[in-house]
């Protein structure tokens, strides 16, 4: 079976003023699958710091205009989502493989 992966912005960090400009994504990632009659199941976490922006930058999106797909492509402008998508499936499988070799 195929590792099912799903990704999400836990919180947005933003400057306390009125234009709420967003710093930093808090942003989480969840796998799971199903081996052996088992679902395996494992999440990594993280916050990455945006770059510095101003509202009259070209593309600026307001705090209320903000969606959950906009935040997950500057989250992954910065980070490696196929990183940490191998890096869960690959946990999965070492735990998956050593339950099978104990039967």
């Amino acid at each position: 079976m195929a590792t099912t992966i799903e990704w999400s912005v836990e919180n947005l960090e933003y400057t306390n003023d009125s234009a709420q400009i967003v710093t930093q994504v808090d942003w989480m990632c969840s796998a799971s699958e199903e081996v052996g009659g088992k679902k395996y199941l494992i999440d990594d976490a993280g916050a990455a710091t945006l770059n510095e922006t101003t509202t009259d930058a070209d593309g600026f999106i307001s705090y209320s205009d903000l969606t959950q797909e906009k935040c997950l492509e500057w989250l992954f402008s910065i980070i490696s989502k196929e990183r940490v998508e191998a890096d869960l499936k690959g946990i999965i499988d070492i735990e998956a493989s050593s339950r099978l070799a104990v039967r």
